[in-house]
């Protein structure tokens, strides 16, 4: 049995989740250097820049389903 596809899945929604919340929190938590900045502008950027992050690290591996019940 081949582990690697499982390896790269979960690494791939690790750094998914912990781009994309990292930077919703930035944005939200008081006291931050976002904080009062233009907040969608940043938020949808840094999803779209962790999507893009995760299914290139992980596509080689196993196909960048980035998805756990997949």
């Amino acid at each position: 049995m081949n582990i690697d596809p499982y390896i790269a899945e979960f690494i791939g929604t690790l750094i998914l989740l912990l781009l994309g919340e990292g930077v919703v929190a930035n944005v939200n938590l008081k006291k931050t250097i976002a904080e009062g900045q233009t907040p969608w502008v940043l938020i949808t950027s840094a999803w779209g820049f962790s999507v893009f992050v995760a299914v290139f690290i992980t596509s080689q591996f196993s196909g960048a389903h980035l998805n756990p019940a997949v």
